[in-house]
C-alpha cells in the first residue's frame, strides 16, 4: 500500500467517498466487502461512526484509486447494502470527491497571478480602491509632516520676541542703575575737582597742619 503522504504529493489521485455507513460498522468489516477492488487501491482511509441516544454519526471512508477507470469501476460496481444489528438497512451513498488531491487542484487552477480575474470589474474595484487608501494615507502624512513644520517654524519665530521683551526689560533696569551710579561719580569727580580743594597751613597747639577744604558749589535752582 502506498503510504499517504506520497499520494498526496503524486501528480494526480482519484478519490471516491463512501457515506452513510452503519455507525457502528467496524473498518475490517467494510474492507472485507471492496476485496475484489483493493489491486486498484492505493490509500483508504475509515472514520467509524458513533451510536448514542441523542447523537448518531454515520461511517464514512475514503478510498484512492490508481486510476480514473479503476476508480469509476468501483462507483458502478460497488453495489452493498449493510444492515445493523437493530435490523435497520443502510444504502451507502458511493461517489467521486469533490476535493481530490490538492496538487491536482493547483495543477488545474490557474496561477492567480496570471489569471483572468485581473480583467474583472470587482478586482479593478479593488485595486482603485486600494490606491486610493495609499493616496490618502500619503496626503495626510504630508500634510502632518507640513503642519509639524509650521508649528516648529511659527514656534521659532515666538521665542525670539519673548526673549527681547525680557531682555529690554532687565536691560531698562540696568540702565537705570548704571546712569545713577553714574551720576553720583560725576558729582564725586566734581566735589574732588582740583578747582575745588585748596589746602592751607593752620597752626594747632603750636603746630603748622596742612589742612584740606573742599569746596561745594551751590545747586543751581
Amino acid at each position: 500500500m502506498i503510504p499517504r503522504k506520497t499520494l498526496l504529493k503524486s501528480p494526480q489521485s482519484f478519490k471516491v467517498h463512501i457515506r452513510k455507513l452503519p455507525p457502528l460498522l467496524r473498518e475490517e468489516e467494510f474492507y472485507a466487502t471492496i476485496q475484489e477492488f483493493m489491486n486498484d487501491i492505493v490509500v483508504k482511509y475509515y472514520a467509524k461512526g458513533k451510536l448514542k441516544e441523542q447523537e448518531k454519526i454515520d461511517s464514512k471512508c475514503y478510498l484512492y484509486f490508481n486510476s480514473d477507470s479503476a476508480m469509476n469501476k468501483f462507483i458502478q460496481g460497488y453495489k452493498k447494502v449493510f444492515c445493523d444489528e437493530k435490523g435497520l438497512y443502510y444504502l451507502p451513498d458511493i461517489g467521486k470527491s469533490l476535493l481530490q488531491n490538492q496538487q491536482d487542484l493547483m495543477r488545474n487552477k490557474p496561477n492567480p497571478l496570471e489569471g483572468e480575474f485581473k480583467k474583472t470589474e470587482i478586482y479593478k474595484k479593488f485595486i482603485q480602491q486600494q490606491e486610493e487608501e495609499q493616496k490618502q494615507q500619503q496626503l495626510e502624512k504630508e500634510n502632518s509632516q507640513l503642519q509639524q513644520l509650521k508649528d516648529e517654524q511659527k514656534s521659532l519665530e515666538e521665542k525670539p520676541k519673548k526673549f527681547e521683551k525680557v531682555k529690554t526689560h532687565i536691560i531698562m533696569e540696568l540702565e537705570k542703575e548704571y546712569l545713577k551710579k553714574k551720576e553720583l561719580k560725576t558729582q564725586i569727580d566734581n566735589l574732588t575737582n582740583t578747582k575745588n580743594i585748596i589746602k592751607l597751613n593752620c597752626e594747632e597747639e603750636g603746630r603748622i597742619i596742612e589742612r584740606t577744604f573742599i569746596f561745594v558749589p551751590k545747586a543751581k535752582n
